[in-house]
């Protein structure tokens, strides 16, 4: 976690934490700003609990490879399944 909080990306298998499983995914856990576009849809301005959000350490978990979530630009105007 530490060096979540100092900047850098930490990754882990997911055979690291299911060694059954088939899958090979990545994951990767940073560190993100409250302004991360991300972040202000999971926590819309109008959210009792923004105000807290501003004191809070983000961290994003995604995917490796899937760098498309890493800008605001992925999430501005919400996110559609």
């Amino acid at each position: 976690m530490g060096a979540i909080l100092t900047g850098k990306t930490v990754t882990l298998r997911e055979k690291e934490f299911r060694p059954r499983s088939d899958g090979n995914y990545v994951f990767c856990f940073r560190e993100v700003s409250v302004d991360f576009e991300a972040v202000k849809l999971a926590y819309p301005a109008d959210d009792n609990i923004t105000s807290s959000i501003r004191e809070a350490r983000i961290v994003q978990i995604y995917v490796e490879g899937d760098d498309y979530v890493l800008t605001d630009d992925y999430y501005r105007g919400g996110v559609f399944w």
